[in-house]
């Protein structure tokens, strides 16, 4: 299996390998039952996480720079995995949302509202997983949204599409080649 440089879609010639071969055939399901497989899944979340606060922003404002802005901040929150803080603590709780919000709207109110709306957006994302997120850290307790999950790469290319369709439907296509 191949991915494109940004490790975020199959080739072409994989989808078409697996849509020729029996629909969610027993090997597509078993090559998505190993851990290896799994990789490919992460960073389709970053990419997730990404185009829906990118999405966010633009809906609200139609500035790419604002909404580009949100995309920063939609992907801040899994800094936890680099700093090694337990995963969808912290950084996917309300203090860490409105602690980044209000300190960077201190330093510029429009990019405040970026982070707000940015980590926002992937919070939300997030409490649609399995294992929801500690939204009031230090409480214990997870929060979850849907009794669906967002894990798989398929329900992940919906979200994606979603986020299009909005944009081209409430923008239009020709907000992304203005002048």
């Amino acid at each position: 299996m191949c991915l494109d440089s940004d490790c975020a879609v199959w080739c072409l010639s994989d989808l078409i390998h697996y849509q020729t071969s029996i629909t969610l055939s027993t090997t597509f399901i078993k090559d998505f039952l190993t851990p290896s497989a799994w990789i490919l899944v992460i960073p389709m979340m970053k990419v997730t996480h990404g185009i829906a606060a990118f999405t966010v922003g633009y809906l609200i404002t139609s500035d790419i720079q604002f909404s580009l802005y949100a995309v920063l901040f939609g992907l801040i929150s899994d800094l936890d995995l680099i700093v090694g803080i337990k995963h969808r603590t912290l950084t996917h709780s309300i203090v860490f949302l409105l602690s980044v919000s209000v300190l960077t709207g201190m330093i510029n109110s429009l990019i405040g509202v970026a982070a707000f709306l940015g980590i926002g957006s992937h919070i939300l994302l997030d409490m649609l997983t399995r294992s929801g997120v500690q939204l009031y850290w230090p409480m214990k307790r997870r929060v979850r949204i849907a009794r669906f999950s967002y894990d798989g790469i398929l329900v992940n290319y919906a979200i994606i599409l979603t986020c299009w369709v909005l944009i081209i439907y409430f923008k239009g296509l020709t907000a992304f080649f203005r002048d």
